[in-house]
């Protein structure tokens, strides 16, 4: 069914239902160019051939940069379905008690997906929201560039596929998932021109990436960490060896640059690119899968299997003594599964949103 608002003429309202795989109840505000489907969603685990009506499995959760006032969070799921690459990007505005789909979306490669927010996102007023498919081969996108009210359709490009996702202003750097390429579009995704696509000199994979104003650090797959401080033109070596050759998560603040081991879950600190040091020797477990600095100046990292949150409050400290410590912050209750991603609200006083 389709129908108007009363007074469409001022606030531009249609409501629709739809019906199969994947139906739902559905608003547009702006008068039938984008919907949101708030409700009757079905999801049902048998639906659809090969079900892909399942909801699956959740990939990317972030939290707005501005959490702490529109205390909005958007995730994707992807269906756990080889067959059917259904994904849907979903958006909550009141701290994850409701959710409403903003997209559901025929990726042609089966990805796992991943959200990017600019930062001065804030929900339904300003800022740009990305959500992407990830993986070999995978290059869409979906685009919000009106605070997650309406989406189009973006192409990646100078990539073998999108494995992270920065954004700074309408900047947006994509890291290649088979090799140390940072790919940048200057205007939001629409255009990537080629002498933009950057070899980093991380190897393998660009496991982490992350953006502050000229400044991009990535961590490679095979344990190298590299520094941009000219929007991804030249690239520096970070620390002197001492990292093992598996995923780097990377966080930095200034000339501070930390990385977390994926295989060792051990954490290490450079200053000025010099050589890493450990801070917190032996700090926890293995599989590390994410990590985040806070404005506050507490460093996180997500540990997967054993579904642990460590946070240490003092990042900073001098080593070996007195050092840094860790504080394990396991999931409770378990995580159905293995934990999948981190996110923070960046931008908060008086306490971090986890």
């Amino acid at each position: 069914f389709l129908a108007m608002s009363a007074n469409y003429a001022t606030d531009s309202t249609v409501v629709v239902g739809t019906l199969g795989d994947d139906s739902a109840f559905g608003v547009s505000t702006d008068g039938a160019v984008s919907f949101n489907e708030t409700g009757l969603i079905d999801n049902s685990a048998a639906s659809g051939a090969g079900n892909e009506g399942a909801l699956g499995t959740i990939t990317s959760v972030e939290l707005s940069p501005s959490f702490a006032t529109d205390n909005t969070i958007y995730m994707i799921t992807e269906n756990d379905n080889a067959v059917v690459n259904d994904s849907n990007v979903w958006f909550s505005s009141n701290g994850g008690v409701v959710w409403t789909r903003a997209a559901a979306l025929n990726w042609a490669t089966a990805g796992t997906g991943t959200v990017a927010f600019t930062p001065d996102f804030e929900a339904g007023v300003a800022g740009t929201v990305y959500a992407a498919e990830t993986g070999a081969g995978a290059l869409d996108m979906v685009v919000s560039s009106d605070g997650g009210t309406s989406w189009s359709a973006r192409t990646a490009a100078n990539v073998t596929g999108i494995n992270s996702l920065a954004t700074e202003g309408t900047n947006l750097y994509a890291g290649d998932t088979a090799g140390g390429t940072v790919a940048k579009s200057t205007n939001e995704g629409w255009t990537w021109a080629a002498a933009n696509a950057v070899a980093s000199g991380a190897s393998t994979r660009v496991a982490s990436l992350k953006v502050s104003g000229n400044s991009v650090v990535v961590g490679g797959g095979g344990g190298t960490v590299r520094r941009s401080d000219d929007g991804g033109v030249t690239w520096a070596l970070q620390g002197a060896g001492g990292l093992t050759a598996a995923n780097v998560f990377v966080a930095f603040a200034d000339n501070i640059v930390y990385a977390v081991e994926t295989a060792t879950g051990n954490v290490f600190r450079s200053v000025d690119a010099a050589a890493w040091v450990e801070i917190g020797s032996a700090s926890t477990g293995a599989d590390a899968t994410d990590m985040e600095l806070a404005a506050d100046g507490s460093l996180y990292y997500l540990e997967v299997a054993g579904q642990s949150v460590y946070r240490t409050i003092n990042p900073t400290t001098a080593v070996p003594i007195p050092d840094v410590t860790w504080q394990d912050m396991t999931l409770l209750p378990a995580a159905n599964g293995a934990a999948a991603g981190l996110s923070i609200s960046p931008n908060a006083t008086g306490g971090v949103t986890v």
